[in-house]
């Protein structure tokens, strides 16, 4: 979407936004993503209007979801767990588990992506109220608890980990 585009389409957003009082489009959503140049969240968001192929999503996006799903998965199965086995994990691991976020500053692609999933399409409330970012580089962490997390999944077959699973994969 070329940047006259951009303009072109915020100006019909405030237009709807100033006339329209309900609608199947919320105005707000169209200026944030285009401000986040997520233009890739209007596929997701609004599914039945527009497609993948109007609105291509990045390979960032799909890795950005995969990380998210993996630390959803293994936050969850924290919980579940008693306070003894919980103990257990965080003595070994250092702290509790939990989705730190993406480098604000090294990581845009991946932090921007994130904060769209949670807080515009609402794809990861449980992350909802985090900063989401991590002051520190962490994709390539990520990327390991990744494949960590679908391994052990793989094995579990989508069950909730157990203490030594999440040890396994978040122990540096």
């Amino acid at each position: 979407m070329s940047g006259a585009e951009k303009v072109m389409l915020g100006l019909l957003a405030d237009i709807h936004k100033a006339t329209v009082k309900s609608g199947e489009i919320d105005a707000d959503f169209v200026h944030k993503a285009l401000f986040n140049n997520a233009e890739w969240a209007f596929s997701w968001e609004l599914s039945g209007m527009v497609s993948d192929e109007d609105f291509p999503t990045p390979d960032y996006v799909y890795e950005t979801a995969s990380i998210l799903s993996a630390w959803r998965h293994i936050e969850a199965s924290y919980k579940h767990l008693d306070d003894a086995d919980k103990a257990t994990v965080r003595d070994a691991i250092g702290s509790e588990p939990e989705f730190q976020g993406f480098d604000g500053n090294n990581e845009t692609e991946h932090f921007s992506a994130a904060l769209v999933m949670i807080q515009d399409l609402k794809r990861f409330d449980e992350f909802a109220g985090r900063s989401c970012n991590s002051h520190s580089p962490s994709l390539h962490r990520h990327r390991q608890v990744v494949e960590r997390t679908k391994e052990k999944q793989d094995l579990r077959q989508g069950e909730l980990l157990d203490k030594d699973d999440l040890i396994d994969i978040l122990k540096r």
